[in-house]
């Protein structure tokens, strides 16, 4: 059985980490997808995925219920609220993975059964590969602190007293 992904909408479309080219798009539901879609997807066509975002569908937009990746709205209750509902309800909840910051309902889910991601490790995890932002990042922390120059005298130095 493929596993399923649920995901936060908003937790993910405000994230520091969420490219801003899909910022620009004037509703939060298509950034997202566009960004899934684009950026995954494998994980798209081999599992289910689906985007909770809070409140009620934009005028002309239905939540999908068939196209991949799924997108659901809340309604009256909040995206929390309907992400807990929907891994209660599921009856393979191994299966599921909750990305999300909240840390309340990714203790929720956690004591249901079901795995829970922060949005900064779906973005940057190991097995889907760094967005351009964490790349920056990492290169920032492997630079080294000594410029060349600065090792050649070190290790002239070190030769000098321990080679004799």
């Amino acid at each position: 059985m493929s596993a399923q992904y649920i995901i936060d909408g908003y937790n993910l479309f405000h994230h520091r980490l969420f490219p801003r080219r899909y910022k620009r798009s004037t509703k939060a539901s298509l950034a997202v997808e566009q960004f899934l879609l684009l950026r995954w997807p494998s994980l798209i066509r081999k599992n289910e995925v689906i985007i909770v975002f809070d409140g009620y569908p934009p005028e002309g937009r239905q939540a999908s219920q068939s196209k991949k990746p799924q997108v659901i709205y809340s309604r009256d209750y909040s995206a929390d609220e309907k992400i807990k509902q929907m891994v209660e309800r599921s009856i393979n909840v191994r299966n599921i993975t909750v990305v999300s910051d909240d840390n309340q309902i990714r203790f929720v889910v956690k004591a249901l059964g079901a795995k829970a991601m922060s949005i900064e490790e779906f973005i940057g995890g190991k097995d889907k590969g760094a967005c351009d932002h964490t790349k920056k990042e990492a290169q920032e922390l492997t630079k080294p602190e000594l410029t060349y120059s600065q090792m050649h005298k070190i290790n002239q130095e070190l030769r000098r007293v321990w080679l004799g």
